[in-house]
């Protein structure tokens, strides 16, 4: 057997050494011009939802109202807070009615679900009215059915027009932060079929409130304006609740849960004695039927009015005296 020696030893160790050293130039210089190829970063499985841009100063977007402080909100009266325990209980319902004034935000009862319904159809109708190229006759006629007879099928093309369902939530969620519901997302998927996804969305009634007073301060030549304007033609059918007030802008909601029980929601604004005040509503009625809630909805709503309203400040605009009717 042959006795391998020192110097050849060696000598393997040395070649091996500087094909080594020249394996790793070339890789480096690979990589640095691309020939060689790094892994790929991961692709994500679903595309985040696009973020607006952030204004231009020059072009402000007509969604956006002069920004005010947050609203203050007013613990509750222990006395009121009863007086509307005894007035659901007497109901046998689940209720709750949350108004806007010129001290801040009140609230009174539970709401019993916070499922947007056809409330959502608000935002919504901004939002393709501030994304049309021009506010055609065919826009404007959507708004018109889906905000006063709350039709269907006009707020799914106001929806499609806003684009694929990310953007179009996306867009609606513009809507709802330039006018202080800024914590509400819009649902974009289906969730219960046959029912739209954006008519799931989960909006509180405390929102809602908020969003109603900043709606009511809208600049007259906004889109928002135009919306608001609509919800003063509100067919007399649906104008339970707020609708039952004068001057009242409203849109409500309905549906039913697992059970079959109906939800109402209702947001808007009123005058009362000169003064107008925001207000948002929800209830199930005992019985769980439509016409129980919305009968229920109109005796809290009138209570509020003769007894809360008179005693609470009307509220104001920025830059102005009380808003107006």
């Amino acid at each position: 057997m042959r006795t391998v020696g020192r110097r050849e030893v060696g000598g393997a160790l040395l070649g091996t050494l500087i094909l080594a050293v020249v394996l790793s130039v070339l890789v480096a210089v690979g990589l640095r011009t691309g020939h060689l190829g790094r892994p790929a970063d991961p692709v994500p499985t679903e595309s985040p939802v696009a973020q607006p841009s952030p204004p231009s100063p020059t072009t402000p977007p007509e969604s956006s109202p002069t920004p005010e402080p947050t609203l203050t909100v007013i613990p509750p009266d222990p006395a009121l807070a009863a007086a509307f325990a005894e007035q659901s209980a007497a109901r046998g319902g689940v209720y709750a009615l949350v108004w806007v004034d010129g001290d801040g935000l009140h609230a009174l009862g539970l709401a019993p679900d916070d499922t947007a319904w056809s409330t959502i159809k608000v935002p919504l109708a901004i939002a393709a009215l501030e994304r049309a190229a021009t506010t055609g006759a065919a826009v404007t006629r959507d708004v018109e059915a889906a905000i006063t007879r709350s039709d269907n099928p006009a707020a799914a093309r106001l929806w499609t027009s806003l684009g694929p369902t990310r953007d179009a939530a996306g867009a609606v969620d513009e809507v709802l932060t330039a006018y202080d519901s800024v914590g509400t997302r819009t649902e974009d998927e289906t969730v219960r079929p046959p029912f739209s996804a954006y008519g799931q969305t989960r909006w509180s009634v405390t929102d809602q409130a908020r969003f109603a007073a900043a709606l009511s301060c809208a600049d007259p030549d906004s889109a928002a304006a135009q919306v608001r304007a609509a919800m003063g033609r509100v067919t007399p059918e649906h104008r339970w609740g707020i609708g039952q007030l004068d001057s009242a802008h409203l849109k409500g909601g309905w549906g039913p849960d697992v059970s079959g029980a109906y939800l109402l929601r209702q947001l808007g604004d009123v005058t009362v004695d000169g003064r107008t005040y925001a207000l948002a509503a929800s209830a199930q009625s005992g019985t769980g039927s439509y016409a129980r809630g919305a009968a229920d909805l109109t005796a809290l709503v009138q209570w509020w009015a003769d007894e809360v309203a008179p005693d609470a400040p009307g509220l104001s605009c920025p830059g102005s005296g009380p808003g107006s009717g």
